[in-house]
């Protein structure tokens, strides 16, 4: 809890000096060339307009909306960053406990006593999962309930993790048939064991199909812009003069980002099974959003 409010403090502050340098970026008023285009850095100020949609204002502008996702990305980065590794050490503690459980299951069938399984096994379990299993026999040794002792230790670790070590305790609660207890979930843990690398290696290939699609509708967006810049130029009468072009821009580009949102949700939440992890699609995808309507678009002079 405490590195997730670490990181909260460390994106708060990111975004805030984004949005504190775009201000004096836009105050100081330089000229950037890169890449053989001129850039003013005053062009990062708002120039707001406000239209109404039935009877509620819509603000927008184009450097409004630059400014905005800079600002979210840099937010967002931190969170992401330990985010991942959360989810690499979770996906770390579940292998772990993939291997914890076929060792238990050889301890036991040798008649090991089960206090004695566990700091046998322990030995060739990598940390965390080693301290957590010798504070659980620790808490066996005092004469604690398995189950409660299992609670005690394993309460706040991931959910999967719990899923796959629960039968443990039961086991040792099953008396003279522990070993059949391990055996039927070792067996069971391995046909899960493959089904979640299936799963995972068939819905992977999904994530190339969602980003490819966010980014599609961006470009999409594009074109439908250059049509009604090319209607109004030439001169296309009552239907040229009632086209807003900053107007479509404005409702295309937030379309987009919802759009990367709700992807990046999608394959954090479906694909990865962990909803922090979305946090890093969402910046990724944000980000090739903004590019494309604030460099690609330019450059197509839209």
């Amino acid at each position: 809890m405490r590195s997730w409010v670490r990181s909260t403090i460390y994106s708060v502050a990111a975004a805030l000096g984004t949005a504190l340098a775009i201000a004096l970026l836009s105050h100081l008023d330089l000229t950037i060339t890169l890449w053989g285009m001129t850039f003013r850095t005053s062009c990062l100020a708002p120039r707001l307009r406000v239209a109404f949609i039935g009877p509620f204002p819509f603000v927008y502008g184009r450097a409004f909306y630059a400014d905005i996702p800079l600002s979210l990305i840099a937010c967002l980065i931190p969170l992401a960053l330990h985010a991942e590794a959360r989810y690499r050490e979770t996906m770390r503690l579940i292998e772990e406990a993939y291997k914890f459980m076929h060792l238990a299951s050889a301890y036991i069938r040798a008649r090991t006593l089960a206090v004695d399984m566990l700091s046998a096994v322990a030995g060739s379990i990598e940390e965390p999962l080693r301290s957590m299993i010798m504070s659980f026999r620790t808490l066996l040794l005092t004469g604690m309930e398995p189950q409660r002792a299992f609670m005690k230790v394993f309460g706040r670790s991931p959910a999967s993790v719990r899923r796959i070590l629960r039968v443990i305790p039961i086991a040792m609660s099953s008396g003279g048939r522990s070993s059949e207890v391990l055996d039927f979930a070792v067996g069971y843990v391995r046909e899960l064991r493959q089904y979640v690398r299936e799963r995972r290696a068939t819905l992977s290939a999904y994530i190339v199909i969602i980003v490819i699609a966010s980014i599609t509708f961006s470009l999409t967006s594009l074109v439908v812009l250059m049509l009604a810049e090319s209607i109004q130029e030439t001169g296309g009468g009552i239907i040229a003069q009632r086209i807003d072009t900053e107007f479509m821009f404005a409702m295309y580009y937030i379309s987009a980002q919802v759009i990367s949102i709700f992807s990046g949700l999608m394959i954090g939440r479906v694909i990865k099974e962990y909803t922090p992890a979305s946090l890093k699609y969402i910046a990724a995808l944000m980000g090739v959003t903004a590019l494309v309507f604030f460099v690609v678009a330019p450059l197509l002079g839209v």
